[in-house]
């Protein structure tokens, strides 16, 4: 039964953002639909939406455990920058979506389970912004591991919520969410043999960090970008910097 609670909750979340997705989309529509690189985007977020719904559909036809994912290498960096490319459509124009994408190596994992937990940081961070703001992703190296953080300008959490009910399911300080992205975030991340944590500042906003173990590699390939490059994705509304976040 705890299984096919956890199964199920998963499941619910995973709709919850293919909507939300989805709601973006179309609101996102009268203004840019004419744009041939946002029809695109609309392309490939309904192929990756159709993939989420084939996979869940899968977990419902077997429900006594989680799918089991698959381990393969990943090229951190790059895949991020894909990843980001393919949301910023669904990115409110009140949202500037940046990244600094340093080479990060490769890590081992499940492509579309590390691309979901990307886009649950992104959603609920853009969500935590009120009016015009910054979403800001950056991958790098630090001690052996792969790094990528997903930063805000949003309202930021309270000490104590983001010290005892965070990462606990069915906890949650928005209006209409259920409370299960971040824990099954880190329950994702954790298979993967990583670590999520978080850092907030009420008023100011929140980081999310994500530590992976890095790949031994024999060269680094060229990163999407040089380390601390800034770039970003269409036409958004400029927004306070984020080095008053901590």
């Amino acid at each position: 039964l705890q299984v096919l609670a956890r199964l199920s909750a998963f499941i619910a979340h995973d709709l919850k953002n293919a909507v939300a997705g989805l709601s973006l989309l179309a609101a996102n529509a009268p203004l840019h639909l004419h744009k041939p690189a946002f029809q695109a985007d609309v392309v490939r977020t309904l192929e990756q939406v159709t993939r989420r719904m084939q996979g869940l559909l899968s977990a419902l036809a077997a429900p006594g455990s989680l799918p089991a994912g698959t381990a393969e290498p990943i090229a951190l960096a790059p895949a991020v920058e894909t990843w980001l490319r393919d949301m910023a459509g669904s990115v409110p124009a009140r949202i500037r979506l940046e990244s600094g994408l340093a080479w990060a190596g490769a890590v081992r994992g499940d492509p579309e389970r590390l691309r979901s937990v990307l886009q649950n940081l992104v959603l609920n961070a853009v969500e935590a912004v009120v009016g015009a703001g910054t979403v800001r992703v950056e991958t790098g190296l630090a001690q052996g591991q792969a790094v990528l953080t997903v930063s805000d300008t949003g309202r930021g959490m309270s000490p104590d919520f983001l010290r005892t009910r965070l990462f606990r399911p069915f906890q949650t300080t928005k209006s209409r969410g259920l409370g299960i992205g971040l824990y099954q975030c880190r329950h994702l991340i954790q298979a993967m043999g990583g670590t999520l944590t978080a850092e907030s500042v009420e008023g100011r906003g929140t980081r999310m960090t994500i530590r992976l173990p890095a790949e031994p590699e024999a060269e680094h390939p060229a990163a999407p970008g040089r380390p601390g490059q800034t770039e970003s994705f269409g036409e958004m509304a400029p927004a306070a910097a984020l080095g008053r976040l901590m």
